[in-house]
């Protein structure tokens, strides 16, 4: 085994994440920076995201940091023609009229951010998205600026652009532990011991046992979400995002004419050592029924693939950025609460200059101090909500 190595950062997880950390690490210098994975850059939840990225968020803050987000993707995309980064608006609608309330609280809150958005009647809404039955809509927002991306490429863009930057990426070698040692920290693998004054846990749905192995017990429960991959009988044209609140499905327009669509938030809490990575039965069949209901002219379509991911909820929606001392020299980014690939270049960015400067302000209503040491017990929510009365979950009582 070779002998031990010294950087001053690693970065504990190489997803979307993790991956946008280090490159943002890395453009600030100063910094010798080693980006680990145990399997490879985009193998948890990063490559199975959904890839849609909506302004349409629960409060400002979130709403500021997808913007953020979606104009880095949208700028490193055109610069390298890689991530699959395609402007096509996004749309929510609501077929209760008690939601209508919460529906332009969430508009007056997206102009006062000056971010693009305006009203659409149910007639407006059948003619964006090709075919939808909207006869029992009652109205929706469309925000125009809101895009996709393959996740998977991004990931590896991100990854890419650290290692020219001089961040060393080491993948595939299995994690044996994390521990305090001397002053700082030692990351060890199948591969060998890596050394570091600071470590920043950006492992998803394993950051929850790497910070239990070391006595800290953070507010993180894993849960899965499916999605799949459609091929309709014709190639589906350009559209915008469309998510339904009620029926809890989001279908959005993927490259080759097919379709990406996708359910929320599982209620319990997932073992990433033992979740079905596979997509249910149940679910295919709640994604076949939603269409032959709402999205008609695909009801026909054949399922190409089908999958399941980890996201990782906590009590508030709001992620843990930031550190986690005593003892010091380690910090954590997770918790995304299924808005991973929304948020990682955003949150990436102000990590890196916190981190730089000291300055945790931009971060905020994600300080991990916010909850209690000792833990909070809580179930997984739902993310993508408008608030009122399924608005941010609480700890169970």
């Amino acid at each position: 085994m070779p002998p031990p190595r010294s950087f001053s950062t690693i970065v504990l997880g190489a997803g979307l994440a993790g991956s946008a950390l280090a490159y943002h690490l890395s453009r600030l210098g100063g910094r010798e920076i080693l980006l680990y994975d145990e399997a490879y850059p985009s193998a948890g939840a990063s490559g199975k995201g959904a890839g849609i990225l909506c302004a349409q968020c629960w409060d400002p803050w979130d709403a500021q940091v997808v913007e953020e987000t979606r104009k880095e993707y949208r700028d490193l995309s055109e610069r390298h023609h890689l991530g699959g980064y395609l402007t096509t608006g996004g749309i929510r609608s609501v077929s209760t009229v008690s939601l209508l309330p919460l529906l332009e609280e969430r508009r007056r809150m997206l102009e006062q951010l000056r971010v693009p958005v305006r009203w659409m009647e149910p007639a407006e809404i059948g003619g964006a998205v090709p075919g939808i039955r909207v006869t029992d809509l009652k109205g929706g927002l469309l925000t125009p600026g809101d895009a996709v991306v393959e996740p998977p490429e991004m990931n590896f863009l991100y990854a890419e652009l650290a290692q020219r930057a001089g961040v060393e990426l080491t993948w595939g070698w299995g994690f044996r532990g994390l521990r305090r040692e001397g002053a700082g920290w030692c990351l060890s693998t199948l591969g060998g011991d890596f050394h570091a004054a600071e470590v920043i846990l950006t492992a998803g749905a394993h950051t929850k046992r790497i910070a239990g192995a070391l006595g800290l017990s953070l507010p993180l429960a894993p849960y899965r979400t499916q999605a799949c991959r459609l091929a309709p009988e014709r190639d589906a044209p350009l559209f915008p995002s469309y998510h339904d609140t009620e029926l809890d499905v989001y279908v959005r327009p993927a490259p080759g004419g097919a379709l990406v669509a996708g359910d929320g938030t599982e209620s319990v809490e997932s073992d990433p050592m033992r979740y079905n990575p596979g997509a249910d039965f149940p679910f295919l069949a709640h994604v076949a029924e939603v269409f032959s209901h709402r999205l008609p002219l695909w009801a026909g379509a054949s399922v190409r693939r089908a999958w399941a991911g980890l996201c990782v909820s906590t009590p508030d929606r709001h992620p843990l950025v930031g550190p986690l001392g005593p003892p010091e020299g380690l910090y954590v980014a997770c918790g995304f609460n299924g808005f991973g690939v929304m948020r990682a270049g955003g949150l990436a960015a102000r990590m890196a200059n916190a981190l730089r400067t000291g300055n945790w302000d931009a971060l905020a209503p994600c300080a991990p101090s916010r909850f209690p040491r000792g833990g909070v017990a809580f179930s997984p929510r739902p993310g993508f909500t408008l608030g009122g009365e399924d608005g941010p979950p609480g700890p169970v009582r």
